[in-house]
């Protein structure tokens, strides 16, 4: 962990845990992309370059950090080479706030260590894609808060799921 920082998991996955197809949501549910940008905003979002280039830009009043092994600079982001090199990053940030991962599936597999929030949509069925969540032990997980999403925003269920890493050994709580 580092030190006291709060990381968080930000991401939509579907029952059977797919989170894309073709680098994009296997849905368009307009309430969770409202979620989304009501739960990140004003906090730095921690992505790859896949996820970088599928929105196409950096996203507005947050910093933007793009964890990619190319050196090519990036406009207006923070780019690091590696989780160690973003950890550092963090470290001299100083950040009160949370920082918010938003994919994709390699980012969130080498950040599950670190990781001690997650802002999980969970939307009904199997939506079938070509990316799935790496798997995340929820036993030592509390889950704080579930919110169903409209029933007239989307053709399928959703619901919105906040989760906080139960206290370390030491003592410590990690929120």
């Amino acid at each position: 962990m580092v030190g006291m920082t709060k990381i968080a998991f930000v991401y939509a996955e579907d029952e059977a845990g797919w989170i894309g197809v073709n680098q994009k949501l296997p849905w368009h549910i307009a309430e969770d992309l409202k979620h989304f940008k009501q739960v990140t905003m004003g906090h730095p979002v921690i992505m790859g370059r896949k996820t970088f280039d599928s929105i196409g830009r950096p996203l507005p009043k947050r910093t933007n950090v793009v964890i990619s092994r190319s050196s090519k600079p990036l406009d207006s982001v923070v780019l690091v080479h590696s989780v160690p090199e973003l950890l550092g990053w963090m470290k001299q940030a100083d950040e009160e706030e949370p920082y918010m991962v938003i994919g994709g599936a390699q980012i969130f597999r080498a950040l599950i260590p670190y990781v001690n929030v997650l802002y999980r949509t969970v939307v009904a069925g199997d939506h079938h894609g070509d990316t799935k969540m790496p798997a995340i032990d929820l036993t030592n997980w509390t889950l704080v808060n579930k919110k169903a999403g409209s029933k007239n925003d989307s053709a399928n269920a959703y619901w919105f799921e906040k989760w906080v890493l139960n206290e370390e050994q030491d003592g410590e709580v990690h929120q």
